[in-house]
């Protein structure tokens, strides 16, 4: 089997001016052997810092995307071979921390991680395919010569003057000249809450090393929203006679490398959260009676309430993919035949807690989220043609009577999010909410405890048990207060 390169980001920028003006594709074979790159490349180590962004972890939805991470890294390449990463992740939200680890990518496909990555117990030894293809994907894509020497030509995009598209690595790309020097490249990727974006690097600062064109600024925007910027402090290459090749192909057919290459800016954006999620977490869907006829869905970091009715079920929260909502749809089914859903109901906007709405939208199941929150699942399921789906947008406070079930969503104020809805059950004097506290988890936030706390006060509301979309289990009001008081 040919072995995977782990690619370094810089980019070749030899297109001749000439042949952009007349807008023909480029010699892609000639222009690539004159800049010196394609193929001659035999180690190369650099040393970046960097910024990382969320789009979808705003503050309010549908904000500029949120700064989450500074990180640091040092780098060593050998084109076809071994890639080592040694990283410092300064995590500014949700947990600020910092973890240090070390990655390999041995060339073929598969890799190793030592140290913490994130509040998680970290996995030690193997490093997860999704996380080895979604690193592939961002090296090779801030590494366009790579991308260009395994296509069979470009051909101009009509109407978008210097711009071009091929094929390469089973995916469409698009490139932009301008001044002789490749200034972005362009595909798409799948995105659970938003569908099909558009993923680019945007090339600038560019230094000679060694006689080739290097950028040292990379901006990495996913439907033109910031998700990281890097700059590179120092880059060295040993360049020999002729370097490797490479083939992607029977990487690409592994279902976990494809997960993370088809989703590299997901994958990325958990690991710079301090949350990886590397491996498929659809699977296995269990359930913890935490009530009467109240269950917490457990089997992934991210847990969905079930609460039985007469005659159905009502569903909070969609944590993650489709792929999680469509595996606990089909235990439902198995579980409780005959009972459909009624509801469900997003606490928030955060993709981790409603990446998994859409799969209840395509079943025609109404969704209840905050009236803060309404425009913006809206826009987003009508963007996948799923605009037939129902939304009820609530305030303040909304009570619902639903076969036999008396439950009340109420508005907790807290600086995690705007627009954060809490689901009480009156009867069972049980609430459930999303982040601000999660019994049975070691990690939690003191400011956003309190703040629930002092909703609940607020509300006067009758608690005997806690439930989170974290942790497991159940807990109690004394359980919280401990929290509050840093215990």
């Amino acid at each position: 089997m040919k072995r995977l390169p782990t690619l370094l980001a810089f980019a070749s920028a030899s297109f001749a001016t000439s042949q952009v003006a007349a807008q023909q594709a480029p010699d892609l074979t000639r222009l690539l052997d004159a800049s010196g790159v394609s193929g001659r490349v035999a180690e190369i180590s650099w040393s970046a810092s960097g910024e990382m962004f969320d789009p979808a972890q705003t503050i309010v939805s549908g904000a500029r995307s949120r700064h989450i991470t500074s990180y640091g890294v040092d780098s060593r390449w050998q084109p076809g071979d071994q890639t080592d990463y040694s990283w410092s992740l300064n995590i500014h939200y949700p947990f600020p921390s910092l973890y240090t680890y070390d990655e390999s990518m041995d060339g073929t496909g598969g890799g190793t991680i030592d140290g913490s990555d994130g509040f998680r117990p970290s996995a030690q030894g193997a490093l997860p395919a999704a996380r080895v293809g979604a690193r592939a994907k961002f090296l090779v894509m801030t590494m366009p010569a790579l991308l260009l020497a395994a296509s069979s030509g470009a051909n101009a995009i009509p109407g978008q003057p210097n711009s071009f598209r091929f094929d390469a690595l089973g995916a469409e790309w698009r490139i932009h000249v301008a001044n002789g020097r490749l200034t972005r490249l362009s595909t798409t990727e799948n995105d659970p809450l938003f569908g099909t974006v558009e993923s680019t690097i945007h090339y600038s600062d560019w230094r000679d090393v060694d006689g080739i064109a290097v950028p040292a600024k990379l901006d990495y925007r996913v439907d033109g929203q910031l998700i990281q910027q890097e700059q590179r402090e120092s880059i060295e290459l040993t360049l020999a006679a002729r370097g490797r090749g490479f083939d992607l192909s029977p990487n690409l057919n592994d279902h976990d490398f494809a997960r993370g290459w088809n989703m590299a800016h997901w994958f990325l954006r958990r690991i710079a959260l301090g949350g990886p999620a590397d491996t498929d977490q659809s699977y296995p869907v269990e359930f913890l009676e935490v009530g009467q006829g109240v269950h917490q869905v457990l089997g992934s970091s991210h847990h969905t309430l079930v609460i039985e009715t007469d005659n159905g079920l009502i569903i909070v929260d969609a944590p993650l993919y489709p792929s999680r909502s469509v595996a606990i749809l089909e235990a439902l089914d198995e579980r409780w035949p005959n009972r459909p859903v009624h509801h469900v109901i997003l606490t928030h906007h955060h993709y981790d807690h409603s990446g998994g709405a859409t799969a209840y939208a395509a079943e025609g199941i109404p969704l209840i989220v905050h009236s803060t929150n309404a425009g913006f699942f809206a826009s987003l399921l009508a963007n996948q043609g799923l605009d037939a789906a129902p939304i009820t947008g609530v305030g303040a406070r909304l009570a619902l009577s639903v076969d036999g079930v008396e439950l009340e969503l109420h508005d907790i104020p807290t600086s995690h999010v705007a627009g954060m809805l809490m689901v009480y059950l009156p009867e069972q004097r049980l609430v459930f909410n999303s982040d601000l506290y999660s019994p049975g988890r070691e990690t939690q936030n003191q400011l956003w405890a309190s703040e629930l706390q002092q909703a609940v006060r607020f509300l006067d509301l009758d608690i005997d048990v806690h439930v989170g979309a974290h942790g497991r289990g159940p807990g109690t009001a004394g359980e919280l207060s401990q929290v509050v008081a840093g215990n």
